[in-house]
């Protein structure tokens, strides 16, 4: 029950405002994961100094891209298109 209880609080330590949207911030360590939608989990693989290496699972059919390429993708008018991904089987 304990550790419900910290992650019910943890949950709702820090939400903020931006541009309309809710940003939930949450403390993770390697290892540890959030899940989104029931079908998308984002895991730390790494932590090194201030780079955080991230591992994204998430179904084929989910574009997933770092901001700067979504910008990219957007700004360039581009619709749909594959991930940027390397993919690692498990």
């Amino acid at each position: 029950m304990r550790e419900a209880d910290s992650a019910a609080r943890q949950a709702q330590d820090l939400c903020r405002s931006l541009e309309g949207h809710t940003m939930l911030v949450l403390s993770r360590k390697k290892n540890e994961s959030i899940v989104i939608n029931n079908d998308i989990r984002i895991v730390i693989v790494e932590i090194r100094g201030d780079k955080v290496r991230l591992g994204v699972e998430a179904p084929r059919e989910v574009p997933v891209h770092r901001r700067e390429v979504y910008e990219a993708i957007k700004n360039a008018g581009f619709g749909d298109i594959e991930g940027d991904v390397d993919c690692v089987e498990k």
